[in-house]
């Protein structure tokens, strides 16, 4: 008698042992969605800590796990943390540039800005914001591998002791262009429809195309310029000469086999 006391015990207990595992492992049940919540949970108060921490790399990361990844108790991609994670992401991605740029840290600043403009389109900065026109002006102050503007010598016009310089955009971009000096401008240039810069033209050929242009009347002597297709820049470190014009001619070679 006894010992059926004890094999009945085993058997309750083996049964009860095989139905809580079913409910921990069984994604639908309340049990394991209440642990896969749990877990979620605890992920994004991790990914806050580095984030307060200004761990941003980290804090991104432990995003994404909690985004995409599979937990201990199961998939954690449909639970309330993964979507508050979504939903954060994008901001903390932002604000991880900003970081690089107040670090100083301008050509990794600058991927991760663009980065997210590709990614989160609806966070892309206006153009002519006063934080955009620092930005751009920090990043390609600091990257000695960007293309430099050379305005040449110019020639003689009378501009009352000032400058000028037309600008050409004979490319398929919208061009942004930033002046710094005693006149600090942003001046926006629409997209060349009609570009036409393809195979192995030559630059020296000119222009295929004015019509896109901007004229910039400025005060002679230093200024720096930068000039900006997304994420394509270009730099200068500048002196105008009074009473002289000076022409860029900006355009993207289209390479055709």
């Amino acid at each position: 008698m006894h010992h059926k006391k004890i094999v009945v015990f085993i058997v309750v207990f083996v049964l009860i042992l095989i139905t809580v595992a079913f409910l921990l492992v069984y994604e639908g049940s309340p049990l394991n969605k209440f642990m896969r919540e749990n877990e979620a949970q605890n992920l994004y108060d991790q990914a806050v800590e580095y984030y307060e921490a200004k761990d941003y790399e980290t804090a991104i990361d432990t995003l994404q796990e909690l985004i995409y990844g599979y937990g201990y108790w199961g998939d954690l991609t449909d639970t309330a943390a993964s979507k508050k994670a979504q939903e954060t992401k994008p901001t903390w991605e932002f604000e991880y540039a900003e970081y690089l740029m107040e670090e100083e840290k301008y050509v990794e600043g600058w991927e991760q800005l663009f980065y997210v403009f590709d990614r989160y389109p609806e966070l892309e900065l206006d153009a002519s914001s006063s934080k955009m026109q620092e930005w751009t002006m920090d990043y390609a102050r600091n990257n000695d591998e960007l293309s430099q503007i050379d305005l040449g010598e110019g020639t003689a016009k009378n501009l009352g002791g000032y400058s000028e310089i037309l600008i050409i955009n004979d490319s398929p971009r919208t061009l942004h262009i930033y002046t710094c000096g005693s006149i600090s401008t942003c001046v926006t240039l629409e997209a060349n429809p009609e570009s036409s810069v393809k195979g192995w033209v030559s630059p020296w050929q000119g222009p295929s195309n004015t019509d896109v242009n901007a004229t910039l009347n400025l005060p002679s002597g230093h200024l720096e310029m930068a000039i900006a297709a997304g994420k394509l820049v270009m730099y200068g470190d500048l002196n105008l000469e009074s009473d002289t014009s000076y022409e860029r001619w900006f355009y993207i070679q289209q390479l055709t086999y």
